[in-house]
């Protein structure tokens, strides 16, 4: 054994182990802190790690059977003892190793803060990140609540601009109010360094601005300042706000940051007035996704660039307004086009006005993803908007959704993860990256964020009907999915129907249909007429006498919608889709798989690839409850292999879910199942 280890020794593999150690440590903590700050994907940092573990054997034999000699490595057998300079090696190594050492103990002294592989805790360290906290309204006059939300939008979006600051995003310090117990707390969980608060008197003619800059981690004031104004010349105090914190932290502005931070967004008082108002009214409309308000914003909008022609900002904001009002409208059965032509004129407008401002190439990429709906153009009005503010959380929310668009998953969520770190306490991005995560099957990570998305709001609907699927799809655990979405709003109360069809329990869902308000928001050509899931519902609890009147009047209606030749192809097609059921239960199944086919021959061309997928998945269902698993089971077959809208086809679900009843038994959909059920247990 003594021999062995001078043996060991002579031909310097512990030497060899030893520095190897040592700079693979160092490697890995080097990985660990710089790799974020440059926004490298964390799977990076664990392949470093792997590798580092999976090279030490191979290190030690090669310092057994080799001997490093001026020729070369040579096999230690090959060396005559009296020629071997494993000495000399050795004297070398132990340079190395010490080398090694000391940079190890420099990084490990000289940057703690650094060792959480966060990026956000190394923008921290430098005092480079910061939260903009909501101003109060000090004004005695409670409906001007909106002036004071309105000045903080605006620092904040001028900081935004500027590419050396992280700034949190307004919808995650919202939740804190104006003035937090504990500051440091807040810090912490927000991941910053400074916190920015405020307050705003309005009264009359005079405004009165008052800022405070603060240490997150002591909560000591560094900086403070008031601003009085008159409403004539409130214009640019935001850029007098964000430069004076720029400087504060240290910040340096290049030219065109200098520029959009000065910059004026208006000279005119009542145009201003009317825009702050407006931003009140679209934020919720926004944020919600609903209609509430949204009208009175974009009529506020329009009010201030009547007021002001060239205010730029105005017609930015207009322009998305008008957009979000598309979808909704589009939703509900509304026309749409001529709604469609002025948000992209109001687009056109801002950046004739002002071809450098982020938020006219967002409004534009919107138009040009949600109307539009070319992902192309979108991908490249999004990457103008984050060239010119790179810190916008919506600017990369709205990349991502083109991204997913166009089939590029991992990319997307890689993406999320970046605009969920500028804005940490968003739900709606919790559960939009759980959703991004699940279509690129990373499902343990989704999980993980539709739990925080629920963490930081229980009435998260969306985050609690995403995650109860994930459950039903990767466990089949319907009452642990039914606990999910107790809530009784529509969405909530849907997905509780489908949860009990899951079970069988056509009975009990009925009983939540029958109870929901036959309405355009609660039934559009999304979901299908309320009559068609009745008789679907009734049709499947063998109440046939009850099904046939309800489906036999709903498949008119949708006959109509369906050879509408005015009708949007989308809307023909959903039309198409639904249509389809009603013939598959009314037992016309050749006359449905004929409608199904001229449905998705109205698919256009330019159709993004997530919403092929989609129409994929959706066509699937529709063949097979005509009964045709020849058709349905070749599309699942793509579906269930690949990321995105059928990532969620487990083999669990397709078992669970009577929708595929009528091609259970047969043996292509048999197959598909062990495949599936084979796949499904190598991605646990």
């Amino acid at each position: 054994m003594q021999s062995f280890v001078q043996e060991l020794r002579r031909r310097n593999v512990l030497r060899v182990a030893a520095f190897y150690a040592a700079a693979s440590w160092l490697l890995v903590q080097v990985a660990t802190q710089v790799f974020p700050f440059f926004d490298i994907p964390n799977w990076v940092v664990r392949l470093v790690v792997i590798a580092s573990i999976l090279g030490f054997p191979l290190a030690l034999a090669l310092s057994w059977f080799y001997e490093l000699t001026p020729q070369g490595l040579v096999l230690e057998s090959h060396v005559p003892r009296e020629a071997s300079i494993t000495r000399l090696t050795g004297r070398r190594l132990d340079r190395w190793i010490i080398a090694a050492l000391s940079l190890a103990v420099v990084v490990l002294l000289g940057d703690k803060p650094a060792l959480h592989h966060d990026g956000r805790a190394s923008l921290a360290a430098q005092g480079k990140s910061i939260a903009v906290l909501p101003f109060e309204n000090l004004s005695d006059d409670k409906d001007n609540a909106y002036f004071a939300s309105g000045i903080q939008d605006l620092i904040l979006t001028k900081l935004a601009g500027i590419a050396e600051l992280k700034v949190i995003a307004r919808t995650s310090t919202e939740k804190y109010g104006s003035h937090p117990d504990d500051l440091r707390i807040v810090a912490q969980q927000l991941g910053v360094a400074r916190i920015l608060e405020g307050s705003v008197q309005k009264a009359g003619n005079q405004t009165l601005v008052n800022v405070q800059l603060i240490d997150g981690s002591t909560g000591a004031h560094l900086w403070a300042e008031a601003y009085t104004r008159t409403l004539e010349n409130i214009f640019g105090v935001e850029g007098e706000v964000a430069q004076a914190v720029a400087d504060a932290m240290k910040a340096k502005l290049t030219q065109g940051e200098q520029q959009a931070v000065s910059a004026l967004p208006t000279a005119n008082p009542a145009a201003y007035d009317l825009f702050l108002r407006a931003e009140y009214f679209y934020d919720k409309a926004f944020r919600d996704f609903t209609g509430d308000g949204l009208d009175t914003a974009i009529d506020l909008y329009q009010q201030a660039v009547s007021s002001d022609p060239a205010f730029a900002l105005a017609w930015a904001r207009l322009s998305t307004a008008r957009s979000l009002a598309y979808i909704l409208d589009r939703r509900a059965g509304v026309p749409t086009q001529q709604i469609g032509e002025t948000a992209l004129a109001a687009a056109e407008q801002a950046l004739d006005l002002q071809p450098d401002l982020a938020e006219a190439h967002l409004a534009k990429g919107r138009w040009q993803a949600w109307i539009q709906r070319d992902t192309a153009a979108a991908a490249k009005s999004f990457d103008e908007a984050l060239r010119l503010r790179p810190n916008d959380s919506g600017a990369l929310f709205s990349k991502v959704i083109v991204l997913r668009n166009q089939g590029r998953y991992d990319e997307a969520a890689d993406l999320m993860a970046k605009a969920v770190s500028l804005d940490p306490r968003n739900t709606v991005l919790a559960d939009e990256q759980g959703s991004t995560l699940r279509n690129a099957r990373r499902f343990a990570q989704a999980e993980q964020s539709y739990q925080r998305a629920l963490a930081l709001d229980p009435d998260n609907v969306f985050g609690a009907i995403g995650y109860a699927w994930l459950v039903v799809s990767r466990y089949g655990d319907v009452p642990r999915a039914l606990a999910l979405v107790p809530g009784q709003d529509m969405q909530s109360r849907r997905m509780q129907a489908k949860l009990l069809t899951l079970q069988r329990k056509y009975r009990e869902a009925i009983a939540i249909y029958e109870g929901i308000p036959d309405s355009p928001r609660n039934f559009n050509i999304g979901t299908g007429p309320k009559a068609l899931r009745l008789g679907l519902l009734y049709q499947a609890a063998g109440e046939t006498e009850k099904a046939r009147p309800l489906l036999q009047e709903v498949r008119r209606q949708l006959q109509v919608w369906f050879d509408d030749p005015q009708g949007e192809p989308d809307r023909r097609y959903l039309a198409g889709m639904h249509l389809a059921e009603a013939e598959s239960a009314l037992g016309e199944r050749d006359a449905a798989v004929a409608t199904i086919d001229a449905a998705l021959a109205k698919i256009s061309p330019d159709e993004p690839v997530e919403g092929v997928l989609g129409k994929q998945s959706d066509a699937a269902e529709a063949y097979a409850q005509a009964g045709r698993a020849d058709l349905a089971v070749p599309l699942l077959q793509q579906l269930i292999s690949q990321q995105g809208p059928g990532a969620d086809l487990s083999a669990i679900l397709l078992r669970l879910d009577p929708v595929w009843d009528a091609i259970r038994d047969d043996p292509r959909f048999v197959k598909l199942l062990v495949d599936a059920e084979a796949r499904d247990r190598s991605s646990v």
